[in-house]
């Protein structure tokens, strides 16, 4: 019998208790700051429905795929996201699953995978004397 991950409702505690708990009270960011990992976050669940017809209800750690992650900064690229946009939205994103890594043991293939999708480079503009 193959071994199956209660990893349906997990997502939600998960996201409630990184964004509600985790985020203000132990690592003490502010509330602009906590609210804007919470609109990263949207934004990838926004692309999963969007791209891949996946309503955020039906949300698991499955969607957190490299492929997927991959994806969702070309579909930003094509938005014509500002490079610093998305890799602050990249940034949530691995924060988001460091911290459920460290809460559950079987994400960390999950994080590790997702910790791999490199940053975009941002352009450096000609500095002006």
């Amino acid at each position: 019998m193959k071994y199956k991950r209660k990893n349906d409702k997990n997502f939600w505690v998960l996201a409630r208790t990184y964004l509600h708990d985790y985020m203000p009270a132990v690592r003490n960011l502010s509330d602009k700051s906590v609210d804007t990992y919470k609109q990263s976050l949207k934004t990838y669940l926004d692309f999963l429905e969007d791209t891949k017809s996946l309503a955020k209800e039906k949300v698991t750690f499955d969607a957190f795929s490299r492929d997927n992650v991959k994806e969702y900064v070309t579909w930003q690229k094509d938005k014509k996201f500002s490079s610093k946009t998305i890799n602050l939205r990249l940034t949530a994103i691995r924060s988001f699953l460091k911290y459920c890594s460290e809460e559950d043991f079987e994400l960390r293939g999950v994080y590790a995978d997702v910790a791999s999708v490199r940053n975009v480079k941002e352009e450096k503009k000609p500095y002006s004397t």
